[in-house]
């Protein structure tokens, strides 16, 4: 335990060094390219989100220039009409996640039939329904002596599943 904790801090602290090397070191970015009204294109803004590219937001003026070149407000955020709004839409894309395609039901049952505990407790299902029928038939055919279970009634259920 003391030696994954020791582990994970030193590589915080290495990762805190690496980033501190790379803005020392001066990594250049490409200069934003222009997209429509804009001063910074989608790619370069998801490439920075992606790859949480610190250097470049510092490159393009931190949070407020990059709010400039993407003409918004970091105060009060986009201002505009139903114009600026469609051009953004077509500039940057929308705000929305793609949607998943849903499983299926039987794509489902598929999926948990896979699971180990589950076939356990099937196996064990039908091994407990096999012998309990078998029991009934041998009880009910006289060929099992009944008096030998009904001594104590939850042992006839445990002789069904211990035969």
């Amino acid at each position: 335990m003391i030696r994954a904790h020791a582990q994970v801090i030193r590589a915080a602290l290495l990762f805190k060094l690496a980033g501190q090397r790379a803005i020392v070191l001066g990594t250049t970015v490409a200069p934003p390219s222009p997209n429509g009204d804009y001063e910074i294109g989608l790619e370069q803004l998801a490439s920075m989100n992606r790859d949480h590219n610190i250097t470049a937001l510092q490159q393009y003026g931190g949070v407020k220039g990059l709010a400039e070149m993407i003409k918004t407000d970091v105060e009060t955020g986009i201002y505009g009409d139903e114009n600026e709004l469609s051009r953004r839409k077509n500039a940057f894309g929308s705000n929305t996640y793609p949607v998943k395609k849903g499983r299926s039901f039987l794509r489902f049952l598929w999926e948990a039939w896979q699971d180990l505990t589950l076939i356990i407790l099937i196996i064990a299902a039908v091994a407990s329904l096999t012998l309990g029928i078998k029991i009934e038939n041998l009880l009910c055919c006289n060929l099992l002596d009944r008096s030998r279970f009904n001594f104590v009634p939850c042992l006839d259920r445990f002789a069904e599943v211990a035969l």
